[in-house]
């Protein structure tokens, strides 16, 4: 498991990523997140921990959440 200023480093670049694939593909990020998340969209970094977030979103968490919970952060740390 990493450190938490790892793990903190780690959800910032994912949330990066998204909003650069967002930007690139010309699409809005919350929707890109879904595909990424569903497998409609595969081959792209970080895939494995966009799905595992979407199946905390489908269990009626938000994205903030969602990456609290994987990333195991405090309230403050995102």
């Amino acid at each position: 498991m990493l450190s938490a200023p790892f793990r903190r480093i780690d959800c910032a670049n994912m949330v990066v990523e998204l909003n650069e694939l967002a930007a690139a593909t010309d699409k809005d990020p919350k929707q890109l997140f879904c595909q990424l998340g569903s497998g409609a969209v595969g081959g792209v970094p970080y895939a494995r921990k966009f799905s595992k977030l979407y199946g905390l979103m489908e269990n009626g968490h938000d994205f903030i959440d969602s990456l609290r919970q994987f990333y195991s952060l405090l309230p403050g740390e995102i």
